[in-house]
């Protein structure tokens, strides 16, 4: 069968008269095409592994059989298609990896960049895509897209059939537009952005344009030209924020099924809109229970110390007969409990490892606040715990127990204390399960 590029002229340029694609889409989402030609060689060197390319080139020659593919520009010619190769060349040839004294390449030459495109894309963005990352790959569609202004998206495909469908290429060109958002955000740093960048593309793609992303970020009726204010606003709001810090930009190397985002999405969203529960009250909670823990408590407690200390103060120790081992596992429960959400949420870093139960409390209360995991009202027990000093809820009490001589725990100030913190644990222990 005969190729689109046979009856394309065939020549020999210099590789003096080549030059770089500044709408290269390895590098348009990061600088829209300002790149100079010394920096897009030098990238091509350094983060494109033309180096080891060059290297080939040196035991194996310049393999012609995938000749570049230029187009004219005056009296250069853009390399549209191999400018990877051509850095390799170009480095290779100047330490004498080639023996080639008049420095030229095999180019074909494409009559108009949209011709090239169709080839292009058959090779990077079809069924044979080559080399080029995901991003790389939607690049290329927004490139198309923007040079067809007043074409809908089913007009280029049927120009571009190897595009795909309609609907896969709009939810491309989504997909696209959601991590450009990202990694100009000012809300990421830059080495979460480089993560993104990196891996990004098929987890954002779960989160927000999947059938339960678009569901649950309110997009079903987004279409292509998108609405970028409505687009800004979801990508920079709080959970949009926390699906990237936590899911997109720390959990990548996992894969996350659909039933587990469902449950995300089902937290993040659904939950907020429902009432919390609210703090016990001593007055509405039975003190003639045996245990510190009621029976009815059905927190799931997900570490396996933690929990063996939980259903010991539920099930096992009561606190009538062993006040004092009960005083010191409910001290235990608590800085355990925080420690552990601490580390799933990434709340501490090394050099702040050593903090004070208040600071923990303090970093706690104040993420799940943030995030709308917990409303002040659900806070105000804990809270005093960290700061009220003469408060029967206060730490230093709960240190008496374990440290002062003179201090005696009483089962129904225990159970008291238990009762108006049980529903900070029982937020805790859900927001992390």
């Amino acid at each position: 069968m005969k190729r689109k590029t046979d009856n394309w002229p065939k020549r020999d340029i210099l590789a003096s008269k080549l030059r770089f694609d500044t709408k290269n889409p390895r590098f348009q989402h990061e600088v829209e095409g300002s790149l100079s030609q010394k920096q897009i060689h030098d990238r091509l060197m350094k983060d494109f592994d033309a180096i080891e390319l060059s290297e080939q080139m040196r035991s194996d020659g310049f393999h012609s059989s995938e000749i570049l593919i230029v187009l004219k520009e005056g009296d250069v010619f853009v390399v549209l298609d191999g400018n990877r190769r051509l850095a390799a060349f170009r480095h290779a040839h100047t330490l004498g990896w080639i023996p080639n004294s008049r420095n030229t390449l095999p180019v074909t030459v494409a009559p108009s960049r949209e011709e090239a495109d169709k080839v292009i894309i058959v090779k990077h963005v079809g069924a044979l895509k080559k080399n080029w990352t995901t991003p790389n790959q939607l690049n290329k569609l927004r490139e198309i897209v923007s040079r067809s202004p007043g074409k809908t998206i089913k007009e280029i495909v049927e120009k571009y059939p190897s595009l795909g469908s309609e609907k896969a290429v709009t939810r491309s060109l989504l997909d696209l537009e959601i991590y450009n958002l990202l990694i100009k955000s000012d809300w990421l740093n830059s080495d979460d952005k480089g993560k993104v960048m990196k891996r990004g593309i098929n987890m954002i793609h779960r989160f927000y344009t999947s059938k339960l992303g678009k569901k649950y970020f309110n997009l079903n009726d987004l279409s292509y030209p998108f609405e970028k204010n409505r687009l800004h606003g979801i990508i920079n709001g709080r959970e949009s924020q926390h699906i990237v810090r936590d899911y997109i930009v720390r959990r990548t190397s996992a894969q996350i099924k659909a039933p587990e985002i469902e449950d995300i999405f089902r937290f993040l969203f659904d939950k907020p809109n429902k009432p919390k529960k609210k703090i016990a009250q001593a007055e509405k909670r039975a003190t003639d229970r045996k245990n510190l823990i009621p029976a009815g408590c059905r927190m799931v407690v997900k570490h396996g110390r933690v929990s063996d200390i939980y259903l010991e103060l539920r099930d096992c120790i009561q606190v009538n007969e062993a006040p004092n081992a009960v005083a010191a596992l409910f001290r235990i429960f608590m800085e355990l409990s925080l420690d552990y959400y601490i580390e799933k949420n990434f709340l501490l870093n090394k050099k702040s490892a050593y903090a004070s139960i208040k600071q923990k409390i303090s970093l706690v209360t104040g993420y799940m606040e943030e995030r709308g995991v917990a409303k002040t009202e659900d806070l105000k027990n804990v809270r005093r715990v960290g700061s009220e000093k003469n408060s029967y809820l206060g730490v230093e009490v709960f240190n008496e127990y374990m440290h002062s001589l003179k201090t005696n725990p009483e089962p129904s100030d225990l159970k008291t204390k238990w009762d108006n913190l049980e529903g900070f644990f029982e937020i805790l222990w859900s927001d992390v399960s």
